[in-house]
Formats: structure tokens, sequence, C-alpha cells
């Protein structure tokens, strides 16, 4: 009887262990918001004229008033506890056979 009070309290442990994970893993997964990139006209390249596109990526040391961080996600989840973090997003949108330019400014 010993064995099998053991067996059980084991058993719960762990499926609370998992079913932790599950949550905590569900509860910081979310999507950041969608950054679209902006058109910038054209570009002559050796193929010809492609369209053009640029985005703009922000790296911050922390969070503050200012920059408030980002509110769902894993990034989220970094933001707060003092990371340094890309902002206003990292989920990007760009248009397809494009030359696509990323700035990323670094205030650290």
């Amino acid at each position: 009887m010993k064995r099998f009070l053991v067996a059980l309290v084991s058993v719960l442990i762990g499926a609370g262990v998992v079913a932790g994970v599950a949550v905590f893993a569900h509860a910081t997964g979310g999507e950041p918001p969608l950054l679209v990139a902006e058109p910038a006209g054209t570009v002559d390249t050796p193929e010809g004229p492609v369209n053009a596109a640029k985005l703009e990526l922000y790296v911050y040391p922390n969070n503050s008033d200012a920059v408030p961080g980002p509110t769902e996600g894993v990034n989220a989840l970094y933001a707060s506890q003092g990371w340094p973090f890309y902002w206003p997003s990292t989920t990007l949108q760009v248009p397809a056979n494009s030359l696509v330019t990323v700035t990323i400014y670094q205030y650290d």
C-alpha cells in the first residue's frame, strides 16, 4: 500500500509540473504585433529595377516609462526581467521579391 501511495503522489507531482510548464509556455508564447515594411520606391539592380522597402528596429537595454517594452509573448517576459528587447516588434512583414533595408538602432 505504501508503494502505491508513493507512486500515486509521484505521478500527481509529475503531472502538476507538466501542467505548470504547459500553462507557462502558453502564457508567454503569444506573437508580438506585426511590423510592416514601408515601401521605399524602386532600386536599379543588374537584373533591372526591383521594389524597395525599409524597416526600422530599435534595441533598448530595458523597459522604461518612455518605452514600456513588449506586452505579449516571450519578449515581454525578457523585458520584464530587465533584458534588452527589440521594439516595436520582432514579427516582420516584408514584400516579396523586394530589396529590404533594415536599420537597427542600438540604445545601450
